[in-house]
């Protein structure tokens, strides 16, 4: 699916007052500003005017507005649309509901264009197809299999849930590396004050006194010099740092970064599993819903978004349509795997017997986001020798460096003591 070209898109602000209370919301939409207004979040007894924004803050809001829904808007908008059509309403006034649960210009921005194309477009899934960066390829595939039964409620609330367990799982995850973010933070900061500000007054009142320093605080002045010397060094790592944070997306689609990561000792367990409990969640969720083997693993490929998994699913994919089982088809590439592979093809095993392989693949993806849960739960613990580690290193390093000279200045002392007594 080809990405979106946000070139041709418009940024509007409309001050929407209610009782001298005003606020002046934005929408990053590819329509017009009438349908553009539609999606500003106007109650019945608000009053709305376009708001001019000037060509220079115009420019500098499309280009560092957020350019995809967040998942809790995207989990609000499903469960929206799914009360709405439980109730029988149309796919306009089910729009119109959802509206609130919009929090970026760019998904206020989506919803317009919803509600701007629907009568430019043959069928549901087409429409939503023109935002893929909002709309993945398995919410398509699941919209074109509730065009053909017109179970839209149940299929959206699916979705609904489906994002509401990823928000679970990114919040353990996020929980789980604050502990060791705080601690290298409170190391870096411990380090930067104990070099640029203890260190050196400590080494110029030896130096007063001509006291000669020892090696390892004479390497750790000469390391602190040429840093004031050359402040671009110190910069450096900061521009990379926030370089890296720019371009994440980019960097971490990379198809040797992604194979790196997975390898990783500890955090690279916990990457496998939520890979596999979200493409196991989305397999599960699309052959429940009756779409083609085929197509459902092509669609879990992508929702993997994993160089490794990927192939892994498409090689599936390929088996099965050449007439293998999906036992079978498991076997044979369990391989790519490793453990999660052989895993994997003894569940499927048990779906031959069984005849249900959508409520396997579920139960292993729900077995996976709970181990992948209990992982971010234990992961400060995980790395807390690492962390010891590096610290007691550090830590020892500076403490050598300021505490030796104190050792050597007693030393010097005694023996300029001894050098004076009478023999």
């Amino acid at each position: 699916m080809p990405a979106t070209d946000f070139s041709n898109w418009h940024l509007y602000q409309f001050e929407i007052t209610c009782r001298r209370k005003s606020r002046r919301p934005y929408v990053f939409t590819p329509v017009p500003a009438d349908a553009a207004a539609l999606a500003a979040g106007k109650a019945e007894d608000e009053t709305m005017a376009r708001h001019k924004i000037s060509p220079v803050d115009e420019a500098f809001q499309k280009s560092f507005i957020r350019k995809k829904p967040k998942l809790p808007e995207l989990q609000k908008f499903f469960l929206a649309l799914a009360r709405a059509y439980a109730v029988s309403a149309d796919f306009r006034n089910a729009l119109t509901l959802a509206v609130e649960m919009a929090e970026t210009p760019y998904f206020r921005g989506v919803i317009a264009g919803l509600i701007y194309y629907k009568s430019q477009s043959d069928t549901l899934a087409n429409l939503f197809a023109r935002f893929p960066e909002a709309f993945n390829p398995t919410i398509i595939a699941m919209i074109k299999q509730a065009e053909a039964t017109g179970n839209y409620a149940e299929i959206f609330r699916q979705f609904a849930e489906e994002l509401n367990d990823n928000i679970t799982l990114l919040r353990e995850i996020r929980q789980g590396l604050t502990y060791p973010a705080v601690v290298a933070l409170v190391g870096i900061a411990g380090t930067v004050v104990t070099n640029f500000l203890i260190l050196p007054k400590m080494s110029e009142n030896f130096r007063t006194i001509g006291f000669p320093l020892p090696p390892i605080t004479r390497a750790l002045m000469s390391f602190n010099a040429f840093l004031l010397h050359n402040p671009w060094v110190m910069a450096l790592p900061v521009t990379v740092l926030v370089l890296a944070w720019i371009k994440r997306a980019a960097i971490l689609r990379h198809p040797t970064v992604q194979s790196g990561l997975i390898r990783l000792p500890v955090f690279g367990e916990l990457y496998r599993k939520v890979i596999l409990a979200r493409s196991l969640r989305t397999l599960a969720m699309l052959l429940k819903n009756g779409i083609w083997q085929k197509v459902a693993y092509a669609i879990t490929s992508e929702v993997s978004d994993h160089p490794e998994f990927k192939a892994f699913f498409l090689a599936i994919s390929e088996r099965i349509s050449s007439g293998s089982s999906p036992h079978a088809a498991y076997l044979l590439e369990r391989h790519r795997l490793g453990t999660q592979g052989r895993d994997l093809a003894n569940e499927m095993r048990v779906a031959a017997i069984t005849g249900e392989p959508s409520e396997i693949l579920e139960t292993v993806s729900r077995v996976y986001k709970e181990l992948a849960m209990d992982a971010a739960r234990a992961f400060p613990k995980l790395i807390e020798p690492v962390l010891i580690l590096m610290l007691t290193c550090l830590v020892g390093f500076l403490v050598a460096a300021i505490y030796l000279p104190n050792f050597y200045a007693v030393s010097f002392a005694l023996k300029q003591a001894n050098s004076h007594l009478p023999h």
